[in-house]
């Protein structure tokens, strides 16, 4: 859970994704790849790493020097060599109120 001295703590999530987005420009800087994940077992990584209660797993990082050559599979190297597909930014960003956009030149 997110709390802090018995209060919740509203911002934790956000400070994971501003130390996320740190740890991954430094990393990069550095020649290392970051892989983030949501998707893991919170209570797995509690048994397997010994945490303590009253700490719940958030996120984890995969990080490590980029695959190259025979050990990374044809298929993840053709997705990791696609373009990568976005959404337009209207479609997530909003101005004033939800679904309005910040742009003057779209609905």
């Amino acid at each position: 859970d997110f709390t802090h001295n018995g209060k919740t703590n509203a911002w934790g999530r956000h400070d994971i994704g501003l130390a996320t987005a740190q740890l991954t420009f430094q990393a990069t800087a550095l020649g290392l790849a970051v892989h983030p994940m949501a998707g893991f077992d919170p209570e797995k990584v509690i048994s397997t790493y010994g945490i303590p209660a009253g700490f719940t797993p958030a996120t984890a990082l995969a990080v490590g020097w980029p695959g190259a050559g025979p050990d990374v599979e044809e298929a993840l190297r053709q997705r990791d060599a696609a373009p990568r597909q976005r959404h337009h930014q209207p479609a997530w960003a909003f101005a004033g109120r939800w679904g309005k956009s910040p742009y003057c030149c779209y609905p």
